[in-house]
């Protein structure tokens, strides 16, 4: 009799649950003569000493998706209730024999006994294993696969046509006529100037609290804010700058040319010196973080080769000018009224201030003297520290006798030595980081940081680090809860992959805080408070924090490489350098570095006038504005009024206010009004107290202003709202605003003024909202005083067909095409199956 198909054993196996399936397992090998167990989901089965492990497969679909099966070492074989391509299958990356359903069919129909088959048979399934009926079933089973398969190709056709053509029964009704929606010429609207109006704020465009200036070798200096970095003022110089100093709010700069003296609050040049001998020659041998200058007592002290040169630091008139009889290194040293210059012949001389008269000199034709001195204040016994090729002396500032020599382990140039006085406070509130150690710190050319006792040159500590060029270090604040300063040293290391590194040390015992490398070429640093501040030789300027070396700004400040080191200041109106590069007289100082006073401000009585600014061009009916800087150089609050009265009638002029400014406090005051209507040059009175400022502002016509672009969606449902950008640009050549508006289905949905500079384009975005009109296509349209310009738009009604037409014929087409897809799938495998089960003997 005929047995049953392949494809039809297959799905009898499939309507098992696993547990029932793993049962038919062992039952049909034990039917063959094994000895079987179940031990979870694999069946093993032993026989002659032989023992194969079956891991059974669950039936359903899903169920294989969520099973988990044991590792393939516990396994040999895989049984699955499906028909299966190929004699093997995957497990856990491995290959193992597959016996699929139609193994099991063989097994079960011809590897056993016919009766013991049709029992283990009938145990578990409703249909007979062997029987007449199946001779038709097999003509039946492929009719009905032929069938689905038809069904499947109809299923995949209609989706095609449904995604390419649409769906015929949901077709759109036509929209109606398009509406054209527009102004007649040009938007009629004056702008709404406003009454007059005050404004006090942080002065603009001057330094003001913390600022930082710095130099370059192409001759730009600049005053950068201490908080951000952002440049304030530039001053184009065009000279070769060293470091500046700032000294009474003035900067003084050394160049290859002269001096330079620049207002520290706004940049301008105060005055110039430029009647020197132009021996530029040893400009880049001295230490790049020389200032080459120092400001004293009202005077600045420079050498000039192989002289020295004395000028009033007011208005930069020479005092004196002496010869030395040697090229003078770095900044002249200036101590109880004598100043000190070191050379590179081997002499050391002292010269009187007042005249430039030679106290006394002193001459070591072995040695080179790489700077001008240091003074160590001391109570007992003043000395003057004086750095030379490889060796430190401390020097009788009265007579020049060598009072001790400190020797370096290696050749090379010392750099100018840094002396901290452990009593006197380092930062400039005076209140930071006093340490109860005094010491004097001093680097080799290379490698090795020394810490010497001041009144014996014994040495206290010693640091050393591989192979690196060190800048001269410099002594500041630690940060932090660190009760001792720190030394900060700046290097360049060949034995590294970083440009630069920076160190922190404990000034009190040379361990190391922290270290950072960068791959900028770092110039020499500076700090003030707990910020250590450096230029770098691309043009950068950055702030790290003392305590941990983390940044605080970095700015790409200049083009080319900034010189030397920065320097730092607090009150740019009347203050001087407060960095301890300047305070401590690394290469230059002024007054603090002997006295150890606060920081000198202006005492002068009274609100100071920094700067009046009028509008110099503005268009007719828009606001004039009108600034004073005003800032308070005394010791005591002030208060002042400030007056503003243009020469055109206006609703509130003359406009007044009273200003009221604390001690070193600066503020801008800004009062803006409507210009008038006619053009033509108008005058505007600024009164300050007692002090009058008058000004010119000219009156132009009023700039076009055109729409040069619309941008906005496609479509907008009628109960939405969508933004439309308009590009509108000012054709004139001052700042003017313009009125713009929004016309659709002629009304105006929507209004703005945006103001614009001269030749830019603005983005001006307004909101368009249908309110429910009929759907259609419409035209919006977009004005100005003088530009009008359109741009269709698409509203689609929420309750219309065809607004979702498009969603549903792709929803639809999709689905049809996935179950089209699907059926054949199915269909072919069990087709395949069908056909493989007809060319199998039967059993009669």
């Amino acid at each position: 009799m005929p047995t049953i198909p392949t494809s039809a054993f297959a799905d009898q196996l499939q309507t098992l649950d696993h547990e029932d399936f793993r049962s038919f397992v062992r039952e049909l090998w034990s039917l063959a003569g094994w000895e079987t167990a179940v031990e979870g989901d694999t069946v093993v089965c032993t026989r002659n000493g032989r023992k194969r492990r079956l891991l059974v497969l669950p039936p359903g679909r899903l169920a294989r998706f969520r099973y988990e099966p044991p590792p393939t070492g516990q396994v040999d074989r895989v049984v699955s209730p499906r028909l299966e391509d190929g004699e093997a299958a995957t497990i856990g990356g491995t290959e193992l024999t597959l016996v699929d359903a139609e193994d099991i069919r063989h097994r079960l129909v011809y590897g056993c006994d016919s009766a013991g088959g049709a029992q283990l048979w009938d145990g578990y399934f409703d249909v007979d294993l062997r029987g007449p009926a199946w001779e038709q079933s097999r003509d039946r089973w492929l009719w009905a696969h032929a069938a689905l398969g038809a069904v499947s190709l109809v299923l995949v056709a209609g989706a095609v046509a449904v995604l390419v053509f649409g769906l015929p029964f949901l077709e759109a009704e036509s929209a109606p006529e398009s509406r054209v929606t527009t102004f007649d010429s040009g938007l009629d609207r004056e702008i709404a100037v406003g009454p007059a109006e005050w404004e006090s704020q942080e002065p603009t465009g001057i330094p003001w609290g913390t600022t930082v200036y710095a130099g370059t070798r192409a001759g730009t200096l600049k005053a950068l804010a201490g908080k951000s970095g952002e440049t304030l003022w530039t001053t184009e110089l065009n000279d070769r700058l060293r470091t500046p100093i700032v000294a009474n709010g003035t900067v003084y700069v050394r160049s290859v040319s002269g001096v330079y003296a620049v207002d520290a609050l706004t940049g301008d040049r105060q005055w110039s010196y430029t009647n020197i001998t132009g021996n530029s020659s040893h400009y880049d041998i001295f230490y790049s973080t020389s200032t080459r200058l120092s400001v004293v007592n009202g005077s600045v002290y420079f050498s000039d080769g192989e002289e020295l040169v004395a000028l009033d630091a007011t208005t930069g008139e020479r005092r004196w000018r002496v010869g030395t009889s040697t090229s003078v290194a770095g900044a002249p040293t200036v101590l109880d009224g004598v100043v000190y210059v070191g050379g590179l012949d081997g002499v050391v001389s002292a010269h009187d201030v007042a005249n430039g008269e030679t106290v006394w000199q002193k001459t070591d034709d072995d040695e080179t003297f790489y700077s001008s001195g240091v003074p160590n204040v001391d109570p007992e016994a003043d000395s003057l520290l004086v750095a030379g090729n490889s060796a430190l002396y401390a020097l009788d500032p009265e007579t020049g006798e060598t009072r001790w020599r400190f020797d370096s382990v290696v050749s090379g140039g010392m750099s100018p030595p840094v002396v901290l006085n452990g009593s006197k406070p380092l930062a400039h509130d005076d209140t930071a980081n006093v340490t109860g150690d005094s010491m004097v710190y001093v680097t080799g050319a290379r490698e090795f940081l020394y810490g010497l006792a001041p009144e014996s040159g014994e040495e206290s500590l010693r640091y050393r680090e591989e192979a690196a060029q060190f800048y001269p270090p410099v002594v500041g604040a630690s940060g932090g809860n660190e009760s001792s300063a720190s030394v900060y040293l700046v290097g360049q290391s060949p034995v590294t992959s970083a440009a630069s590194t920076v160190t922190a040390l404990n000034a009190s015992t040379g361990s190391e805080r922290w270290r950072l490398e960068q791959n900028q070429t770092l110039l020499a640093p500076t700090t003030a408070g707990e910020t250590l501040y450096a230029g770098t030789t691309e043009g950068e300027v950055l702030a790290l924090g003392a305590e941990n070396g983390t940044e605080r700004w970095r700015v790409n400040a200049f083009s080319g490489e900034v010189t030397g080191a920065v320097t730092v200041i607090t009150d740019p109106l009347g203050g001087d350098s407060v960095d301890s590069r300047v305070r401590l007289g690394i290469e230059g100082h002024h007054d603090w570095l002997t006295d150890r006073g606060g920081t000198p401000t202006g005492n002068a009585s009274g609100l100071s006038v920094v700067d009046t600014n009028v509008s110099a061009a503005v268009a007719a009916k828009e606001r004039v504005e009108a600034r004073v800087t005003l800032v308070n150089p005394g010791d005591e609050p002030d208060s002042t009024t400030v007056t503003v009265e243009p020469d055109w009638e206006t609703a509130d002029s003359p406009f007044q206010a009273t200003v009221e400014l604390g001690p070193d406090e600066g503020r801008d005051v800004v009062a803006s009004f409507a210009a008038p209507n006619e053009t033509g040059r108008r005058s505007t009175v600024v009164t300050v107290g007692d002090q009058r400022f008058e000004q010119t502002t000219t009156i132009v016509d009023r700039p076009a202003h055109q729409i040069s672009g619309l941008d906005s969606p496609e479509t907008v449902w009628a109960d939405d709202d969508i933004e439309v950008i308009a590009s509108v640009r000012n054709t004139g050549n001052v700042t003017a605003t313009a009125p713009v508006a929004l016309a659709f289905d002629g009304e105006v949905v929507d209004s703005t003024e945006q103001t614009v500079g001269p030749n830019e384009t603005a983005s001006v975005t307004l909101t368009l909202a249908p309110g429910g009109a009929p759907a259609g296509e419409y035209n919006y349209t977009v004005a100005t005083g003088d530009s009008v310009r359109s741009a269709s738009i698409e509203v689609l009604a929420v309750d219309r067909r065809e607004d979702a037409l498009p969603v549903v014929s792709q929803v639809f087409g999709v689905t049809l095409l996935l179950s089209g897809l699907a059926l054949g799938w199915r269909t072919l495998t069990d087709l395949r199956t069908s056909l493989r089960a007809r060319r199998e003997p039967t059993e009669s």
